[in-house]
């Protein structure tokens, strides 16, 4: 009897995981396939929008121009975005210290 009652509980319990994992209704032609998918695109992009928002060089408030192979680079937070370091140095802006 309570083999019976464990092997139910089993075959019940997997039913209800593979049907977590499977779309309740199928997607439209063009539309994504999977609902979970959809949350681990949206997690993706912003990450992908903040490396290609990367600017390639900052200058601090402090008028330091730090280009991505700067120590600094990193931790410069508030800053103005410059694309090159020649644009960066010839707004007033200076190298960092070695």
């Amino acid at each position: 009897m309570l083999k019976s009652s464990l092997i139910t509980a089993l075959l019940a319990f997997s039913g209800l995981v593979a049907q977590a994992q499977t779309p309740a209704t199928p997607a439209a032609p063009g539309k994504a396939a999977s609902t979970a998918a959809a949350p681990a695109k949206a997690a993706s992009a912003p990450a992908a929008k903040t490396a290609a928002a990367e600017p390639e060089v900052k200058k601090s408030n402090n008028g330091i121009c730090h280009d991505k192979t700067s120590k600094g680079y990193k931790s410069t937070k508030n800053f103005t975005e410059f694309k090159t370091l020649d644009d960066c140095l010839k707004s007033g802006g200076r190298a960092p210290k070695k």
